[in-house]
């Protein structure tokens, strides 16, 4: 997602002033670190390419799923034990970013991961009408308990 502001409406506005705006996500954290670094570095270039002053303000911060794999084992066992291995689908990779994700940061020993849920969630995550099948939820109920067991006897 990105945003750019400058000068107003028209397209032939000579602005004083500019503002860009750009969401960052990646897989893993340290590519996330040499994205921004390669961003900034490109955004700082083109000013000084354009005489223009240049100044950057990180709004927010979104870190990367960093999940394990005792736990991705853990839960593939638990959707199978819970609702069966036809509803298992392989592991996707998602751009999204979750607050949750910052613990892991915080304390490296976690053991973690993301699970999808099929709730037939439709248009789509964030959107205004998002809506899902509610009595999926009680699938959901299953494979978190049956996880929880399972960790708990590791």
């Amino acid at each position: 997602m990105k945003m750019v502001r400058a000068g107003g409406e028209n397209v032939n506005i000579i602005p004083d002033l500019a503002e860009f705006g750009i969401d960052v996500r990646a897989e893993r954290n340290e590519i996330m670190k040499e994205l921004i670094k390669d961003i900034e570095q490109a955004v700082f270039a083109a000013g000084t390419a354009n005489h223009a002053e240049v100044t950057m303000e990180t709004i927010a911060e979104m870190v990367a799923a960093e999940k394990s794999h005792v736990m991705e084992e853990v839960v593939k066992e638990a959707i199978v034990e819970a609702i069966g291995d036809e509803c298992l689908a392989p592991a996707v990779i998602t751009p999204g970013g979750e607050d949750f994700h910052f613990y892991k940061t915080k304390f490296p020993h976690l053991q973690t991961t993301m699970i999808g849920l099929g709730t037939v969630l439709k248009p789509g995550l964030h959107h205004p009408n998002m809506s899902f099948n509610l009595d999926s939820l009680s699938n959901d109920v299953k494979i978190l308990s049956t996880a929880m067991i399972k960790m708990l006897a590791l």
